[in-house]
């Protein structure tokens, strides 16, 4: 898949602190077809549609590492196409 970017570190950050990034999709996979799984629950994410754009919120306590797996679906079952990562450290 094509992406903008992969992965996005926001580097040291106040902990407790929501912080958000948007990865834009390049590619050409239908995107209504795509599905995202965020790994935690310090991950949110948005999907907007019409501008192939994904928002990717992290909420930052202590160090983080966390994925989103953009897949979607085959012989009902979800495949894995990508993953995108966020990385924020957390301070106090």
């Amino acid at each position: 898949m094509n992406w903008n970017k992969k992965t996005h570190n926001f580097g040291d950050v106040r902990n407790g602190d929501r912080v958000s990034t948007t990865f834009e999709y390049l590619g050409s996979e239908d995107p209504l077809k795509l599905i995202f799984n965020v790994s935690c629950g310090c991950t949110a994410s948005d999907w907007n549609i019409s501008t192939k754009t994904l928002t990717a919120t992290l909420h930052v306590t202590g160090s983080k590492i966390s994925t989103i797996n953009v897949c979607k679906m085959e012989n009902g079952q979800q495949v894995v196409l990508d993953t995108l990562t966020l990385i924020g450290n957390g301070i106090l």
